[in-house]
């Protein structure tokens, strides 16, 4: 079972205090690029860009997962901004984001991506995560919520699958 820190680092976290959708995906473009995972941040910029074209990922409940898969990726990885104020995106409720979880991916990785992906939403609806996720005030503490939230939700799964 996989552990947030196979996809997520503290150095792909953000705290955004702008209004502006091109930028913050922009500027969680370039955390992968800092941390190596993906090499032109143009072709990156990009794919995600494109995907937004075709259906905002701004899921409701002030969340919004732009995601991509790409070659030259070569395992999946996350990154988060929180965003205060939360940020006009388009979403299907209307309503403005707080927080952005993008996802890139190397292509053929549709499985997993379900799977991670599940995980994401599941933490990110949770009542815990959204009571806390406004009191988080660095960047480690938002790593650490999501890295604590995504735990009890991966091991809550499993105690399922073992009943």
């Amino acid at each position: 079972m996989e552990n947030l820190e196979d996809y997520l680092n503290p150095q792909r976290v953000l705290i955004y205090n702008n209004n502006n959708k091109e930028e913050i995906l922009r500027l969680l473009v370039k955390t992968f690029i800092h941390t190596h995972v993906f090499n032109d941040e143009t072709i990156l910029l990009n794919s995600i860009l494109e995907r937004e074209k075709i259906i905002s990922t701004g899921i409701g409940i002030g969340f919004a997962v732009p995601h991509t898969r790409i070659e030259g990726v070569k395992k999946p990885a996350l990154s988060i901004a929180k965003c205060d104020p939360p940020l006009e995106y388009t979403s299907i409720d209307n309503q403005p984001v707080h927080t952005i979880v993008m996802f890139v991916m190397p292509p053929g990785s549709h499985k997993k991506y379900l799977r991670i992906l599940s995980y994401v939403v599941i933490v990110i609806k949770s009542d815990n995560f959204n009571m806390q996720i406004p009191l988080c005030h660095t960047c480690q503490e938002i790593y650490d919520l999501f890295k604590y939230s995504f735990r009890a939700i991966r091991e809550k799964q499993a105690d399922k699958n073992f009943k």
